[in-house]
């Protein structure tokens, strides 16, 4: 695999499959500390805001 014009990056296959996830239960309160936008890069914003009892993270840019 060739990143960003550089050397190529090499990864190992496994047989191993990744750790299930699991749900947990966070408080509003707790949740709504991270509502608000957050820039990944330049110029990629990523906003994180509240659709009801549903928290909603969504690309802009």
């Amino acid at each position: 695999m060739q990143h960003d014009g550089g050397d190529p990056v090499t990864h190992a296959r496994t047989a191993e499959k990744p750790l299930e996830r699991m749900a947990v239960k966070i408080a509003p309160a707790t949740f709504d500390s991270y509502l608000g936008r957050y820039e990944l890069a330049p110029g990629f914003l990523l906003e994180v805001k509240r659709d009801g009892e549903s928290k909603m993270p969504g690309k802009r840019m």
